[in-house]
C-alpha cells in the first residue's frame, strides 16, 4: 500500500489522502519533519487506488507542449516589489478572480510557523498567497475542494510545486476546461520542522513572537534573496541571503530539503503545468532599476496557459526569450540538486545543538572539504551561487 512507498519517491503532496474512498490515509511526520502516508488497515479495502494514482509511483507523462519563454514583470510597482519575482502570478490570479473564479495557492498559517494551500475567491486573500514560502505546504483537502468547484462550473487557477500540480491532475483523472495549472521552478522544499525551529531561535533572540515573515524580500533588491522577519515587539530581522543561516543551509548544501526532491521527475520539458513561473536569474539587456524590482521567467506550456497570459498583456512588460537563456541562469528547470553531503550530519547534530549551530558546523565542514580538494565546488559555493542566481 501507499505507506510502503520509498521516501525518495514520496513528495508529500497529500493527494492520496483526498483520493482514498474509505478515508483510511492520514499523515505522520518523521524525525526530520517530513510527513508520509499512514494507512489504517482496519479501514483500508486494499483497492490499490492510492498506489495506481500516485505520481511518485509511476512515470508521469505530460500532455503539455514545449514552452514559449518570456521575461516579464507587472507594471504595478507596488505589487511587483511585494512579490517574489516580477509579480506575474498576481496579474494572472486577479484576472481569474475578476470573473468570479477561484485561486488555490500557498499561504502562511496565522502564526507564520507553517504553510498550507488556501482556496479563495477574494482579492484580499491574494495578498497572502503571493511570495515564496520555502517550506512544505499542507495540501490535505485541497484536491477534493478543487474538484468540487470545477464540477460546479467554476474556473480555478491552481499554483503549487510541479509535484502538487501532477498530484492534482492525477486526482481529477480527466481534463477540466475551467482548470488552469501554474507551477514554479522548484529547487526543492524544506522541512517544516526545521523552519519552525529556526523561527523559535530568532524569537528567543529578539524576545518576541514573530508577526510576519517575508522570504526573498526586496529591501536590498531582488537579487539579494533577503529574509525579513518582523516581531510583535516592533523589532525586525533582515539579512541578505549571503548572511542568513536558513538561506545558506538551503542553498549551499541542501541540508534540510525533502529526500524526494533530489529525485524529482518533473524537472523536465515539457512541463507538467499550463504555465511555469520563476526568477529570470542571469537575464541580460535589462535596466538595473528593473533588476532591483524583480524579473519573472514565464514559460507558457499550453494553449490554455497562453490564452490566460495573453489576457494580462496590457498590465505587464514582456519580452520573448529562449529556453537556453532560461536554463543558463536556472538549472532547476531541468536538473535536480544532489543531496547535501552533510544532510544526515545536520539532523544528527540537532540533539546537541541549535539549528543555526548545526548549519554553521556543516557549512564549515563543506568549506574544509573544498579546501582539502583545493577547489571550490561550482554547485555548492555560495559566492558562485550568488553570481549565477540559480535559485
Amino acid at each position: 500500500m501507499i505507506d510502503k512507498i520509498e521516501k525518495i519517491h514520496c513528495s508529500g503532496c497529500m493527494m492520496c489522502a483526498d483520493l482514498c474512498p474509505e478515508n483510511a490515509i492520514s499523515y505522520e511526520a518523521d524525525t526530520k519533519g517530513f510527513w508520509y502516508p499512514i494507512v489504517d488497515q482496519n479501514e483500508c479495502t486494499q483497492c490499490g487506488l492510492c498506489v495506481r494514482t500516485c505520481p511518485g509511483m509511476s512515470h508521469f507523462i505530460s500532455d503539455k507542449q514545449d514552452p514559449e519563454v518570456y521575461s516579464a514583470w507587472l507594471k504595478n510597482d507596488s505589487v511587483r516589489l511585494k512579490s517574489t519575482s516580477g509579480g506575474i502570478f498576481y496579474g494572472l490570479a486577479q484576472r481569474i478572480l475578476s470573473r468570479g473564479g477561484y485561486i488555490a495557492g500557498c499561504r502562511y498559517t496565522e502564526d507564520y510557523k507553517g504553510a498550507y494551500h488556501m482556496i479563495t475567491n477574494s482579492c484580499e486573500n491574494l495578498e497572502k498567497i503571493i511570495g515564496s514560502k520555502y517550506l512544505q505546504s499542507n495540501t490535505k483537502g485541497m484536491y477534493k475542494e478543487i474538484k468540487s468547484l470545477l464540477n460546479a462550473g467554476y474556473e480555478v487557477l491552481f499554483c503549487g510545486t510541479p509535484c502538487h500540480s501532477a498530484g492534482l491532475q492525477r486526482f481529477l483523472m480527466k481534463s477540466y476546461p475551467g482548470l488552469i495549472t501554474v507551477d514554479f521552478i522548484c529547487r526543492g522544499i524544506n522541512s517544516p520542522k526545521i523552519y519552525r525551529d529556526y523561527l523559535a531561535e530568532l524569537e528567543e533572540a529578539y524576545e518576541s513572537k514573530v508577526e510576519s515573515v517575508h522570504m526573498k524580500n526586496k529591501k536590498a533588491g531582488w537579487e539579494s534573496l533577503g529574509l525579513l522577519i518582523k516581531f510583535q515587539n516592533g523589532k525586525e530581522y533582515f539579512r541578505t541571503g549571503e548572511h542568513d543561516w536558513w538561506v545558506q543551509g538551503y542553498l549551499r548544501d541542501q541540508l534540510f530539503t525533502r529526500p524526494s526532491c533530489h529525485y524529482c521527475q518533473f524537472k523536465t520539458l515539457p512541463r507538467v503545468s499550463d504555465i511555469t513561473l520563476g526568477d529570470f536569474w542571469g537575464i541580460t539587456g535589462v535596466k538595473k532599476a528593473d533588476i532591483f524590482k524583480g524579473v519573472s521567467l514565464v514559460m507558457i506550456n499550453s494553449e490554455k496557459g497562453k490564452d490566460l497570459f495573453d489576457q494580462i498583456q496590457g498590465e505587464i512588460y514582456m519580452e520573448r526569450r529562449t529556453i537556453d537563456e532560461a536554463v543558463s541562469g536556472n538549472s532547476s528547470i531541468l536538473y535536480n540538486e544532489s543531496s547535501g553531503c552533510n544532510s544526515e550530519l545536520f539532523f544528527d547534530q540537532l540533539s546537541e545543538m541549535s539549528v543555526t549551530e548545526s548549519i554553521q558546523r556543516c557549512l564549515n565542514r563543506c568549506d574544509e572539504i573544498a579546501e582539502d580538494k583545493k577547489s571550490i565546488s561550482l554547485t555548492k559555493g555560495i559566492s558562485n551561487f550568488f553570481k549565477k542566481r540559480r535559485l
